[in-house]
């Protein structure tokens, strides 16, 4: 019936099992849904059952149908979904969320593992008839039949997105893992809500301390490949813990078990190792999907290093950005992604609220981020600007800038495009809008005008704040094709970084440190920081920025124009 734990949707509504082949719920519970507590179950990606297994659950979930399946055509629906898009915004987007990626109470319907099980058709009838006894009308009656097409196109646009965890990345054995971080140091001093749970900010400071701790994922390893808190091993909550009792310490240290339930999962390995005699144990209160939305450090892959360890003085960041400053308010704001893996792209950015906003991007120096960075709060104008950070440089043919200014309530624009810049390169901007649009090494010109483009539109739901007109902007230059690096080996995806930044008129200037660096989640950030990175064989962070915008949008009681002031 759905919705017993973790916004579970339903399985045995008629419409649905009518509709759905066996391959695409073999392929839901394989793979899992990226970014959701639905992990993928398979064993080869590092889940507890065998195909065999999977096949006898759908067995099981086909026996609640109860009617015939209703024929379905194979046939790509062809259709436009720029028309799509306006006709989602208007009937779709106030349940799904604008972008698709869901709520508490409808699904996600932007995740590449879903859209590329099921067919046009079966996208087209659930539409037009709805889901019984569930809050998902039928549209039938609503849209036309070119409407109805006009969604599905849009959004099947959604569907280019790499596996969530490639076969090749594999969990590690019990001898390659490293149990307890910081051996050396003092364990932390926590304090738990009814003996058993500890708040994620508490664990946010040890791990910022460096403290002396042991992090048990309690989730599926297939989870844990994709993304994890830093240092935590993979303890998922059907396997028996005896084969780790062993590499436990017994010595004091704090161990902590988390899973994305909140509590379900890392219960049952709390409980197991309570069981065997390790009393200091802890579960981690809020869960890992609060732990992401509050922009703590998280790592992915099978054992990686740091990702700011060996990062290059220069490197091809930021692919396309969109920069631009609130007239009324003095706010200003960047939204930028690139196909750099695993890597905070936060430093592109300058921002220096009532003043100007830049992104300094392509070749990205942070000796010239920051010539850019003092001419903004010197109060140079856009031209000025470019002109600083261009004659100071010995290698400007391989960087970009795009620059907003504002002087007396008049705004400027400029921006530079280094000739040996990877192509697809180039600028647009609207002074109206006080925006800039820019970027490099991207599959054509279409990522930056629809990210200008999209800035530009009017929301039907009214959401048209400076974050709100940044974070769709971002997403169109997603939906375009993005970098072109991260379309390779037979993966089309468009990013593996992303970021957004907006500081309100009345803040102080902003500039992260380096680039890998980040400070969200701490004082030092600006007013809405939310940065994500992934591998470049990772789900694109594009789609994850939304749902953390989302997040936080919803956490700010007064959104109003006073608000960015």
């Amino acid at each position: 019936q759905g919705y017993a734990a973790d916004n579970a949707t339903r399985l045995n509504g008629q419409e649905f099992l009518r509709t759905i082949t066996d391959e695409a719920l073999t392929l839901a519970i394989s793979l899992g849904r990226t970014q959701t507590a639905m992990a993928g179950y398979l064993e080869d990606l590092g889940g507890p059952l065998s195909s065999a297994q999977i096949e006898q659950i759908v067995e099981h979930i086909r026996g609640w149908q109860s009617a015939p399946a209703i024929p379905l055509t194979e046939t790509p629906i062809e259709a436009d979904p720029e028309q799509g898009a306006l006709v989602y915004a208007e009937h779709c987007a106030m349940c799904h969320g604008t972008l698709a990626q869901g709520s508490d109470s409808a699904q996600s319907l932007n995740r590449w593992s879903f859209l590329s099980e099921v067919s046009d058709a079966f996208l087209r009838y659930a539409v037009a008839h709805g889901r019984t006894d569930t809050p998902m009308p039928a549209f039938h009656k609503t849209l036309d039949a070119t409407q109805l097409d006009d969604v599905v196109a849009f959004l099947r646009r959604f569907e280019a997105e790499p596996a969530s965890v490639p076969l090749h990345l594999q969990p590690p054995s019990v001898e390659e893992m490293t149990f307890v971080r910081f051996p050396e140091n003092e364990t932390p001093e926590l304090e738990l809500r009814e003996g058993r749970y500890v708040t994620a900010a508490a664990v946010r400071d040890a791990l910022d301390d460096n403290a002396r701790l042991v992090l048990l994922d309690a989730r599926t390893t297939s989870d844990w490949l994709i993304e994890r808190l830093p240092g935590a091993i993979p303890v998922p909550y059907y396997d028996d813990v005896s084969p780790i009792v062993d590499q436990l310490p017994k010595d004091g240290t704090w161990i902590i078990a988390y899973c994305g339930c909140p509590h379900a999962a890392s219960g049952q390995v709390v409980d197991a190792l309570r069981a065997a005699g390790f009393e200091r144990t802890a579960i981690l209160d809020e869960g890992f999907f609060y732990w992401l939305d509050e922009g703590y450090r998280t790592e992915s892959g099978p054992l990686p290093e740091s990702a700011s360890a060996s990062l290059d003085s220069e490197l091809d960041m930021t692919t396309w950005s969109v920069a631009a400053i609130d007239v009324e308010t003095g706010a200003v704001g960047v939204a930028m992604a690139s196909c750099v893996p695993e890597t905070f792209g936060d430093a592109v950015a300058a921002l220096v609220p009532g003043k100007g906003v830049a992104a300094t991007q392509a070749a990205w120096n942070l000796t010239n981020r920051n010539n850019v960075f003092d001419a903004l709060r010197e109060g140079l104008d856009a031209q000025e600007v470019v002109d600083r950070a261009t004659s100071a440089d010995e290698d400007t043919s391989r960087r970009q800038y795009g620059v907003v200014t504002l002087q007396d309530g008049v705004v400027a624009i400029a921006g530079f495009t280094g000739d040996e810049t990877s192509e697809w390169a180039g600028i647009r901007s609207d002074l109206g809008m006080a925006v800039t649009a820019q970027g490099n090494t991207l599959v054509g010109e279409p990522v930056v005008t629809d990210t200008l483009r999209a800035f530009l539109r009017d929301d039907p739901s009214g959401r048209d704040t400076l974050a709100d007109r940044l974070m769709r902007g971002l997403e169109a230059g997603s939906l375009a094709g993005g970098d072109i690096r991260c379309h390779r080996d037979g993966i089309t995806s468009t990013a593996a970084t992303a970021m957004i930044l907006v500081a309100r008129g009345s803040d102080e200037p902003y500039a992260a440190a380096d680039i890998g660096l980040s400070d969200q989640g701490t004082d030092a950030a600006p007013w809405l920081s939310i940065s994500h990175a992934t591998p470049r064989e990772g789900p694109n962070p594009v789609i994850e920025l939304r749902r953390r915008f989302d997040a936080w949008r919803a956490s700010q009681s007064d959104l109003s124009p006073d608000a960015f002031r």
